[in-house]
């Protein structure tokens, strides 16, 4: 059956008030996503700790859907607050494997805390296409006995796509932890963790899962847990009440990273927001992505240098260009077109609620700038 995408544009009210292309910077929320906040803050406010007692389970079930729109078990799935955090609890847990690669221009809040515990840290340049060089990973890794890989499955300044499942295997084959950051692909790009092998994976939810913010996911192989002390605790770690001063409570797992209480209203809107991605499905949205995606690369003004890469295979709704007018972000917001400014030029960033009349009215005002 034909998807309906206007009928779910309908959802996301924002839509009409702006042309908004900026998911990469925030992503779009239901009506039905907002109300779930809202409607925790009101059961909270009537009912205090009775309404509290009754969300333990509701977060289990969070967790059971997480694990279903990524492929993996809901026990191998912790709730964090964002990423960050995230990535700040694991960096210190792997220290002792001591080197680790990054990507230059990757996102700061996957590189910086590594050069902040002092890691050995090798850098992996971006090629002048704004592409990753498979191959060129690979070398590194051998020539410099490389322990960990930290990278974004979707580059924030250019979209580029790592080839996430061709990474993966030679991450296993020369025993290369991978860490990895789903936030830019999260919602808008496929996650089958059954059928690729990511050590770690953690990812905020606020852009392309449509979940606001307070909520983020850090999943952890059950290899990794094998391997390493816990990092972090807390009363949230552990189990409530009986199970919080038992020892072997206290041995690594995934909802050690729980280390304090939840957001729950963040966390129910998470589970609404990824709920209704499923229901359109996700291999749905990918292609409506693409579509929309070359649609605009496409009808892009000779003018405009394209940064992204064009390839199908490596290219997702984020599209950078540059341009050399200065004043063009402000054009563009006056004709209520919502963009980010990044580097030399725009990134704009389009996701399924998008239709091709708003690229086509994008397209004229970047005619005209």
């Amino acid at each position: 059956m034909q998807t309906d995408w206007q009928k779910i544009r309908e959802h996301y009210p924002a839509t009409e008030n702006y042309t908004y292309f900026n998911t990469a910077s925030c992503g779009l929320m239901t009506t039905s996503a907002t109300a779930c906040n809202q409607d925790y803050q009101q059961a909270l406010g009537q009912q205090g700790s009775i309404y509290r007692d009754t969300l333990f389970a509701e977060m289990q079930n969070v967790k059971e859907v997480v694990g279903g729109f990524i492929g993996t078990k809901a026990k191998d799935i912790a709730l964090i607050p964002n990423f960050s955090s995230g990535i700040n609890y694991i960096v210190p847990m792997l220290k002792s494997l001591g080197s680790v690669l990054l990507i230059e221009n990757d996102y700061p809040s996957l590189t910086l805390p590594w050069q902040l515990h002092q890691y050995d840290v090798h850098w992996m340049p971006q090629t002048a296409q704004a592409t990753i060089d498979l191959d060129q990973i690979v070398h590194k890794l051998r020539a410099d006995s490389i322990q960990i890989l930290a990278i974004s499955w979707v580059q924030y300044l250019t979209g580029f796509q790592v080839a996430m499942d061709e990474l993966s295997k030679v991450c296993v084959e020369h025993g290369v932890l991978l860490i990895v950051d789903a936030t830019q692909a999260l919602g808008a790009v496929p996650i089958d963790l059954q059928n690729t092998h990511i050590d770690i994976l953690i990812s905020s939810c606020y852009k392309w899962a449509t979940a606001g913010f307070g909520n983020g996911i850090l999943y952890i192989h059950p290899d990794v847990v094998a391997q390493f002390e816990t990092p972090v605790i807390g009363k949230g770690s552990t189990g409530l009440f009986e199970g919080v001063y038992q020892p072997e409570q206290m041995k690594l797992q995934a909802r050690i990273f729980e280390v304090g209480h939840y957001n729950y209203g963040a966390f129910l809107t998470l589970r609404q927001a990824l709920q209704e991605l499923t229901e359109i499905g996700q291999e749905a949205i990918y292609s409506r992505v693409q579509a929309l995606t070359n649609y605009f690369k496409a009808g892009l003004p000779q003018k405009y240098k394209l940064i992204s890469a064009n390839d199908p295979h490596y290219a997702t709704g984020i599209v950078a260009i540059q341009s050399e007018n200065k004043q063009l972000i402000d054009t563009l917001k006056q004709a209520n077109i919502i963009v980010s400014a990044r580097g030399e030029g725009l990134r704009i960033s389009l996701h399924f609620y998008n239709t091709l009349e708003e690229v086509d009215r994008l397209l004229g005002v970047l005619e005209k700038g």
